[in-house]
């Protein structure tokens, strides 16, 4: 055998390998660089949307509530957050360390359900219990909001079950409050 059949053998073994890896990692590359460049359109930020801001048993409640807040001339405004509708009364001027205590308090959470009137004033509020609302940690948090509540004045039921009766019930308990309306067994009123 001759040293250069030898070597051409040899390397022409080693170097097909190479080749066709070197090809396709160049490949890869430029698939890489076309989806960043055009498929993701300068969107490097880590965020997706949410199919779905409510979950099923949500969405349900939601499509139930809605026509009785109707009904009574009222919106539903979807998880707001507190702080949207609750504000800090101590000054932010005077020690905005203090204030910041407060608003972070309420920054974070929200309220499943907050019915308005046509001036976008809070009339009442909802929350859709489950079996989270029986967690330690969950039942503080409740405590917290409920005293929160309480302070404003803010009606809240929580609803651990429903029906149009009960909704209309607890509407009606709010909007009319001299009247003799006693909400349902299944409806907590903070």
């Amino acid at each position: 055998m001759d040293v250069g059949t030898y070597f051409q053998g040899t390397f022409s073994g080693i170097l097909t390998p190479l080749i066709f890896l070197a090809i396709g990692i160049w490949i890869f590359a430029i698939i890489v660089f076309i989806i960043k460049k055009f498929v993701l359109k300068n969107n490097n930020l880590p965020y997706v949307l949410n199919p779905y801001i409510l979950t099923r048993r949500e969405n349900e409640f939601f499509s139930v509530l809605r026509p009785i807040a109707e009904k009574h001339n009222l919106f539903v405004c979807i998880k707001p957050r507190m702080a949207d509708f609750i504000s800090v009364i101590f000054p932010k001027s005077e020690n905005k360390s203090k204030y910041f205590s407060y608003f972070n308090k309420i920054s974070a959470k929200h309220i499943d359900f907050l019915l308005v009137d046509n001036t976008s004033r809070p009339v009442m509020g909802i929350e859709l219990d489950d079996s989270t609302h029986q967690q330690t940690k969950r039942s503080s948090r409740d405590a917290f909001v409920k005293n929160v509540y309480n302070s404003i004045g803010l009606k809240t039921f929580h609803l651990l079950h429903y029906s149009p009766e009960i909704l209309d019930e607890c509407i009606r308990s709010v909007l009319i409050p001299t009247s003799e309306i006693i909400p349902a067994a299944d409806v907590r009123a903070s």
